[in-house]
């Protein structure tokens, strides 16, 4: 019989309500914006110190309320990941994109070839 930590519930209580602000700026950021990329940073490390934090504890098994929470954690989880997927996907198209044009331009816009000046052999 696992014996409750209150403590290390309230951890995974913490750990769980990151992981929803998590989730909840995938669903609203503009990655195009450095800002809420830096957020993101910010999350994630505050998420790794809630899990230093409880690693640190003792490893009991789980009781039924800390499975609960941590299965919520999952399933948050689950569907951040699969948003910065779908992200990540968006930007290798537009980067895609984006290097296509440069190779078309560069192609119908070849670089300035010198057609005058002088060259001088030095050596005799």
């Amino acid at each position: 019989m696992a014996i409750s930590n209150p403590e290390r519930l309230e951890l995974y209580n913490k750990l769980l309500a990151a992981a929803k602000k998590q989730l909840q700026l995938c669903k609203s950021a503009d990655w195009e914006q450095e800002d809420a990329q830096q957020r993101l940073l910010e999350l994630i490390e505050h998420r790794q110190a809630l899990i230093e934090q409880i690693s640190v504890l003792d490893q009991e098994p789980l009781t039924s309320n800390e499975r609960q929470v941590v299965e919520e954690i999952l399933a948050v989880d689950e569907q951040t990941a699969k948003m910065m997927a779908s992200f990540k996907d968006q930007f290798a198209r537009k980067l895609k994109h984006v290097r296509q044009g440069m190779r078309t331009t560069k192609a119908y816009n070849p670089e300035a070839v010198q057609t005058e000046g002088y060259f001088i052999d030095r050596r005799e």
